[in-house]
């Protein structure tokens, strides 16, 4: 029992799961205890002392190993989590933590699609320098990823001026249009704002073009194996883009399609101040789209 009782504990305490293995060996060890006293009751004196001796010190060292190794194991998965949120939203952190295969099948599904840029970025860059451009982009990219994940929105990717965001991930939900449309009118509040706090330079430059969109896209990881990233692809996103475009001929500076407009309750639509709908020109398709421009 000297022998095989340190070893089995240690296979115990070793499980996956520290409760199942430090339970499982007190039951052997109160297994063993109880099947003395029976010896002893039957008239045969077997040695406590001797197995314990061999027992405790191998346990406790092992235990405190175990404790310490699984500690830094937490530590080093909570840093990489960290560092993960850093590079992905945080809204899809845990989500993928939890389900590796996420999005490796293609998804259809009919959501909002939302693209916004800075309009005379490139003139303010070259007279600010590529320190301050830098740090006029920070900040810019802080404001749009605060303000979608207040809406729970998904960030897809930042071009340098511009942003494409989604709505409906992890999974689709009933009000994505009402947070898509209640986002749309934050960005372009919290953007025009901090245009306004700029220096000169940038405040008399720069302006900011949004567009929303509703439909069907394909969600999905794109790119080589070893490096991912969750995107939506389809008409529907193509037409967003294109919507900065019709922003600018119409000299709007928000630009959301009867789609997305219908998407959204009622009890949002009717809070805000729009133009009565009209039909445009996309470039690239054949068929007119219907839109509404921000008063």
């Amino acid at each position: 029992m000297a022998v095989l009782l340190p070893g089995l504990l240690v296979v115990l305490l070793s499980f996956r799961r520290a409760v199942w293995g430090v339970g499982l060996a007190g039951v052997v060890l109160a297994g063993w205890m109880t099947a003395v006293y029976v010896a002893f009751l039957a008239g045969a004196w077997l040695s406590i002392a001797i197995p314990l001796a061999a027992v405790m010190p191998i346990a406790m060292a092992f235990g405190v190993a175990r404790l310490v190794i699984d500690r830094r194991r937490v530590q080093r998965l909570s840093g990489e989590n960290r560092a993960l949120a850093r590079f992905q939203s945080p809204l899809l952190v845990e989500h993928i933590l939890a389900n590796p295969q996420f999005l490796e099948k293609p998804l259809r599904q009919d959501i909002p699609v939302v693209f916004l840029n800075l309009s005379g970025f490139t003139g303010v860059a070259e007279a600010l320098g590529p320190q301050w451009a830098r740090d006029l982009i920070a900040d810019f990219q802080a404001r749009v990823d605060r303000d979608v994940t207040a809406q729970s929105g998904h960030v897809v990717s930042f071009m340098g001026d511009g942003a494409m965001i989604i709505f409906g991930l992890p999974a689709a939900k009933s009000d994505d249009g009402s947070r898509a449309l209640l986002a749309i009118m934050q960005l372009h509040s919290s953007v025009m704002a901090w245009l306004a706090s700029l220096p000169p330079v940038a405040k008399d430059r720069l302006s900011v073009r949004i567009g929303g969109h509703f439909g069907p896209v394909v969600l999905s990881r794109l790119g080589a194996a070893e490096h991912q990233h969750v995107t939506a692809t389809g008409d529907t996103v193509n037409v967003t883009s294109r919507l900065l475009e019709i922003a600018k001929q119409q000299r709007a500076s928000v630009v959301v399609t009867e789609d997305l407009w219908n998407a959204a309750a009622p009890s949002i639509r009717d809070a805000i101040a729009v133009h009565p709908p009209i039909e445009v020109d996309v470039r690239g398709r054949t068929a007119l789209l219907r839109i509404r421009t921000l008063e």
